[in-house]
């Protein structure tokens, strides 16, 4: 009896281990989309908040300087209101997707600029998720007191 169990104790051990190997590699391909998921939603996350900050950035700007649209285009879309046109946008951002108004009345005083910025692309890499995709509009208003003097 002894020389029987020694004969299945060694074909019993390569069972096992093959028994691993299928399920990791079952288990492994799961796995990675699952966690290049999360990778690619925090890219987009911290890509949207940038954006969010920028358009935030720009109402300030528009509250605090003279109301130019040229030049808070010129904030959201590359941070500096003097920089030129020939440069390259934030997230490849483009000027058509971006639109700055003046809203409410002077007479009720309830005057604020609102800034949309729409259609920005991101793109994921995950696993048959991978392509370009557009986000959500974003719109930020900011309360504007006197335009003469621009704040």
């Amino acid at each position: 009896m002894s020389s029987f169990q020694t004969k299945t104790e060694p074909c019993g051990r390569n069972r096992r281990r093959g028994a691993a190997t299928i399920e990791a590699s079952l288990i492994l391909p799961l796995f990675l989309i699952f966690w290049f998921g999360i990778i690619d939603l925090g890219i987009a996350f911290f890509m949207r908040e940038a954006i969010v900050r920028q358009v935030h950035a720009a109402a300030r700007y528009a509250v605090v300087n003279d109301y130019d649209t040229t030049k808070i285009a010129q904030v959201l879309l590359h941070d500096n209101p003097n920089s030129t046109v020939g440069g390259v946008p934030w997230f490849s951002l483009q000027a058509p997707t971006i639109s700055i108004q003046l809203a409410g009345s002077a007479v009720n005083n309830d005057r604020c600029v609102v800034i949309s910025i729409s259609n920005f692309e991101w793109f994921h890499f995950t696993p048959f998720f991978a392509g370009r995709y557009l986000g959500r509009p974003i719109t930020v208003s900011a309360p504007v007191e006197d335009l003469t003097t621009g704040g």
